[in-house]
């Protein structure tokens, strides 16, 4: 009986512990969770993006980490298709500039002891 009381306790712990971990492949819902969880905003209505049958303002495609400096592009439907990579700094840029520093990953661990994402 202790043992399954302290598993029950100790578990939730367990999971903080982990950094986490976006990747192509996942769940889109799920990567969106873990991105607002840890101070992502969602700043793609501020921008002229424009869907393809000419939807504005968008959500939900690009995040702001500002604790961590950074902007990620979110791509796809049901799951992440793509991950895009820019700090704060080379976002604020021109478009122009935008899009030659654009890094596109396929993922990245946010490491909160750091306060750094670590890009793969």
């Amino acid at each position: 009986m202790r043992a399954l009381v302290l598993f029950f306790f100790l578990f939730p712990l367990s999971l903080l512990a982990d950094d986490p971990r976006i990747e192509v492949g996942m769940p889109k819902d799920k990567a969106l969770i873990i991105i607002k969880a840890n101070g992502g905003k969602d700043i793609t209505p501020g921008l002229a993006v424009v869907g393809p049958k000419g939807e504005h303002p968008l959500h939900g495609f690009y995040w702001q980490l500002k604790d961590y400096k950074a902007v990620i592009e979110v791509s796809g439907a049901e799951r992440v298709e793509r991950l895009t990579y820019w700090t704060e700094k080379d976002f604020g840029e021109s478009k122009d500039h935008r899009e030659k520093s654009a890094r596109n990953i396929t993922a990245f661990k946010i490491d909160r002891s750091n306060n750094q994402l670590v890009l793969e």
